[in-house]
């Protein structure tokens, strides 16, 4: 029996474990391996390597688009401003300043040489940091506000993660919606339209409930948007057009909840209008089919009259959900029809075209061929339906885009009498109260002048430069008197073929002169006023009256070398030969420059007021801005401002151009108003 032990014979017994403990002692005794547990330790990591295999690859099965994922994430912030630095030479390098509350990836170096630091990336540049200070993300938490449609009343912005670095996502305008989901240490967890980010949650105010109101019908004052929330900074639904018919369904904040055809929104009450109150509005109102016309606001009372396709009709009234239209005082329901909300201006517009250009019918549809607005010809239009301006003269009506238009300027330019022979077809002129019959060759006197092509007349109508033949505009002189000459008559008009006799001068007869018109003075005499050549009477006040008819020339200004020249022009309107006259000239200081382009003269003055001077012989170039002479302390060129004289050839005035007395002189006798043109350039190659 102690032999079999020794042998250590099969472990048979239930106190198996001892025996073959001691077996293995023994073995051990022996200087051997023990075989059994050399076998044992290999079975197990056989099996583990199994089971890790396992696990592996079903977590590629299940989760394949995690492997998709970037391999860094944030996974810490620092609450105070920390250093990126460069350790590879064993000291700190700054590389940049991290901001605070950046969410970071922070990876702690292994590496003994650089114990307390981590690895981490910041603008695309790599270096460390210290682990010190390194806070975890902040945590998602509830909120009590979790599920309210919230909003602010200011700018907001919606981060990716809860910390002031954060990126940005969106910017939120002022009452911008959004659904609050929780929060985090700083900053609520929001949503908005599919987006889920963090913001401040300060000032944030509940969007309360809608309160019903009752049915009403209400059309849009403006073009405007239908928004999905009664807030200004809501999404838009749909554009409304001026004029499109909203059916209330509740109120909130000031803003109407209404319904438009298939769609409901929120519009500001402000910017609706109620049809029975409108009383400075056309508001029109058409059909793409045969809508049914009823006796009054009833599904029973329909008539077997239907409207016609495309026709325009005003609306006089509202009765809930039926218009009521002046052309035949029978009533549509609104869901009918189309809507046009006319804006009457305060008083006619008058515009023309620069080329032929047809009506349509309505806005935004194909224009009708055969109804034409044609150029050099006034039209007066009296309301505007959004950028489309409506044209009804009684017998032709439609729509033009504004931009198709030149519209007269809202104010004219003042301009001194002019005369003009009227060339055109037409016998009858628009004006602003009435028409003015004209006939061909006819004399009109014209006071005012709308932009660069039309004038209108002392009766106030209106005509084109095309259509005029400017004889001659009359210029202010100092009031001074000569003594006639034998052989001077007086004229009606400064035009020996078109002006009336009105009677002979005698030698020596007192003319009080007044102005000039061309080579012609304006003079009274007997009582009368009227022209006489002033080739024989000229005087120091006059010495730059031409003896015959000016003849067409150009004002060149260049701004390179402060010149100003005048040149004649040949019969193409080009300029030849050598300046008639020229000189230095101050221009526009940088504040308020001398602006480059062609401009038309304007009005003459003999002398023109500034704050503190005066400058003779100005002529209008621009609103507030004029050719003119050195300025002087008062009404005499002897008074002459020394600054005046300084300042020419630099940039030093107002704008205008100045220059000498005798050139400024030349050209008011020499450059007829509303003919000449001056062309400022900033040099001539």
């Amino acid at each position: 029996m102690g032999m079999e032990r020794k042998r250590c014979a099969k472990p048979a017994l239930a106190p198996g474990q001892r025996l073959h403990n001691n077996c293995r002692m023994n073995e051990h005794k022996q200087g051997k391996t023990p075989r059994i547990l050399k076998e044992t330790t290999q079975l197990i990591r056989l099996r583990y390597l199994l089971v890790l295999c396992l696990a592996l690859l079903c977590i590629a099965l299940s989760s394949p688009a995690q492997a998709e994922e970037p391999a860094e994430a944030f996974n810490g912030y620092y609450d105070i401003v920390i250093t990126l630095v460069d350790r590879g030479t064993g000291e700190n390098l700054p590389l940049a300043r991290i901001p605070q509350y950046t969410p970071l990836f922070v990876v702690p170096s292994e590496d003994p040489r650089h114990k307390g630091y981590g690895t981490t990336t910041y603008e695309g540049q790599e270096g460390f940091v210290l682990l010190r200070n390194l806070k975890d993300l902040p945590r998602d938490r509830a909120d009590d506000r979790a599920g309210l449609l919230m909003y602010a009343r200011d700018v907001r912005v919606v981060r990716e993660l809860g910390l002031h670095g954060a990126k940005v996502l969106r910017r939120l305008g002022p009452e911008t919606p959004f659904v609050v989901l929780g929060r985090n240490q700083y900053m609520v967890k929001v949503e908005v339209d599919g987006l889920v980010g963090y913001t401040y949650g300060g000032k944030l105010e509940e969007l309360g409930p809608d309160t019903p109101h009752e049915p009403l019908l209400v059309y849009s004052l403006r073009e405007q948007a239908l928004r999905s929330h009664p807030l200004s900074g809501a999404a838009a639904v749909q554009n409304l057009k001026a004029g499109q018919l909203l059916s209330v369904l509740a109120y909130n904040r000031g803003y109407y909840k209404v319904r438009v055809q298939d769609l409901e929104g929120y519009v500001l009450k402000e910017n609706t209008g109620s049809i029975n109150e409108n009383t400075q509005d056309r508001m029109l109102v058409y059909s793409l089919h045969e809508a049914a016309l009823y006796q009054g606001p009833g599904e029973g009372q329909r008539t077997e009259q239907r409207l016609v396709p495309g026709h325009l009709y005003e609306v006089t009234a509202q009765a809930g959900e039926y218009l009521r239209l002046r052309e035949n005082d029978l009533f549509v329901h609104a869901a009918e029809v189309q809507t046009l909300l006319m804006r009457a201006f305060t008083k006619p517009r008058l515009a023309s075209v620069d080329a032929e250009t047809p009506l349509a019918p309505l806005p935004e549809v194909l224009p009708d061929e055969t109804l034409v607005l044609k150029p050099q010809t006034l039209y007066a239009f009296h309301a505007a339906s959004g950028s489309w301006w409506y044209y009804d003269d009684g017998e032709t009506q439609g729509f033009v885009r504004a931009k198709d238009l030149r519209a007269l300027p809202e104010k004219s330019l003042a301009m001194n009498r002019t005369w003009a022979r009227y060339l055109g077809e037409e016998t009858q002129l628009l004006g602003g109260a009435a028409q003015q019959a004209v006939a061909r060759d006819e004399v009109l006197m014209l006071s005012q002048m709308w932009g660069d092509d039309w004038f209108s007349t002392s009766q106030g109508a209106f005509v084109h430069r095309s259509k005029l033949d400017l004889l001659a505009s009359d210029a202010p002189l100092t009031p001074h008197t000569v003594a006639a000459t034998e052989g001077l008559v007086l004229r009606s008009l400064p035009d020996e073929a078109l002006g009336q006799t009105l009677f002979n001068l005698e030698a020596g007869e007192a003319l009080a002169v007044t102005g000039f018109a061309n080579q012609y003075l304006l003079v009274n005499a007997r009582g009368k006023a009227g022209y006489v050549l002033g080739r024989t009477l000229k005087t120091h006040e006059t010495r730059f009256l031409p003896d015959e008819q000016p003849r067409p020339v150009e004002i060149l200004v260049n701004k390179s070398n402060f010149m100003v020249s005048v040149y004649l022009l040949d019969g193409d309107g080009r300029r030849v030969g050598e300046a008639l006259r020229s000189g230095i000239t101050a221009l526009g200081k940088r504040s308020t420059p001398t602006p480059s382009g062609r401009y038309l003269l304007g009005e003459k003055q003999r002398w023109v007021r500034f704050p503190n001077t005066v400058a003779p012989h100005s002529v209008t170039y621009l609103r507030g801005r004029y050719l003119h002479g050195i300025p002087t302390e008062g009404r005499d060129e002897s008074t002459v401002t020394d600054w005046g004289i300084s300042e020419l050839g630099t940039f030093a005035t107002g704008g205008c151009v100045r220059m000498p007395f005798d050139l400024a002189n030349w050209i008011y006798f020499n450059c007829p108003s509303y003919v000449t043109v001056m062309e400022v350039v900033n040099g001539i190659e």
